[in-house]
């Protein structure tokens, strides 16, 4: 059962479990992604920014390089007053190949067995904390050819209310009702006097 997070209409909405694409270029902050795929491989768009969410309990955020090797990936989350925290890198993989390639396969790559003890793909699975509001951000650190997609994914319940996030509006109803009860309140006052 994949748990979906649904957050202010500013933000995205994620699956836990799901693959989602981003496009990067040296030293930028990553933009969406597309949608494709299918089965094991299929992947979203994690559609605009920001790419918010909280867990129920702790899980995980797998990262993966895409097409061919050679990129690597620093994760941020961006937090109160646009503070951004590094949660880590990716692991450097083999050198860039142009000849070896995984294409938009995120689960194939995330897969893909070392070669001597080095990721082909460079990735990494990043531990989440319980009820910790991340905003994430990725910038390709080390990219040979400036511009690169990656994948990530969320393992764990997704929480459907950030900490910290405002609660419901009250509907112009809930007004309503609460401003009459007060001018009641305020009639039977005046005429006990």
């Amino acid at each position: 059962m994949a748990l979906t997070a649904v957050l202010p209409s500013s933000a995205a909405t994620f699956t836990a479990g799901t693959w989602y694409n981003i496009l990067t270029s040296a030293g930028v902050d990553a933009t969406p992604g597309v949608s494709g795929g299918s089965g094991v491989n299929a992947y979203l768009s994690p559609g605009a920014l920001p790419w918010s969410f909280s867990l129920l309990a702790a899980g995980t955020l797998d990262v993966v390089d895409a097409e061919n090797p050679g990129d690597t990936y620093r994760v941020e989350t961006i937090g109160a007053g646009n503070v951004r925290t590094v949660l880590g890198v990716t692991i450097q993989s083999v050198p860039f190949n142009p000849n070896v390639s995984c294409g938009f396969n995120p689960q194939e790559c995330f897969d893909t067995p070392l070669q001597g003890g080095i990721p082909v793909y460079s990735k990494r699975t990043f531990d989440l904390a319980a009820g910790t509001a991340y905003s994430l951000q990725f910038i390709a650190i080390d990219s040979p050819s400036f511009s690169s997609n990656a994948f990530f994914r969320i393992n764990g319940a997704i929480d459907t209310e950030m900490p910290g996030e405002p609660g419901p509006i009250p509907e112009p109803t809930t007004y309503a009702l609460t401003g009459t009860a007060f001018a009641a309140l305020a009639w039977l006052k005046a005429r006990k006097r």
